[in-house]
């Protein structure tokens, strides 16, 4: 009878640290998820960022795109306007290759940004993945 007994106050114990064990290791893995899941949120903040400047990119390309050739037209009508039209579109010009240069950037740290958030959320699947090969104690 003491035998048994003491059989099942070991293994009560042994139920015991593991879960435990398996406490600890869920606290720990909570607080790791909380922490990958604000560097999710401040990366998918910093996407929309350079997402929303994108567009304002394009959108600032196309009025300038516009507004050459609204001066493109003016100078076949206004011959005596033509030097000032030709400073003005070296100097509109120059915006573009500026804003393109812009753009191209943009574009660059957006890739980035996708590519540092895919491998964030395959991390985390590989966490959930590996979490899910231990049985749940209740």
């Amino acid at each position: 009878m003491a035998a048994a007994h003491h059989k099942q106050l070991t293994a009560w114990e042994q139920d015991r640290q593991r879960v435990l064990t398996l406490e600890q290791r869920c606290a720990r893995l909570e607080d790791e998820l909380q922490k990958r899941n604000e560097v999710i949120r401040a990366v998918t903040k910093r996407v929309h960022v350079v997402e929303a400047r994108e567009k304002e990119g394009h959108r600032e390309l196309n009025s300038t795109q516009q507004q050459l050739l609204e001066l493109g037209k003016k100078q076949q009508y206004t011959s005596q306007h033509c030097h000032d039209l030709k400073e003005k579109n070296q100097s509109l010009n120059s915006t573009v290759m500026s804003l393109s240069a812009q753009l191209g950037s943009l574009q660059v740290r957006g890739e980035e940004l996708s590519t540092m958030l895919r491998l964030k959320v395959g991390l985390l699947s590989l966490t959930f993945v590996s979490n899910s090969d231990y049985p749940v104690i209740e």
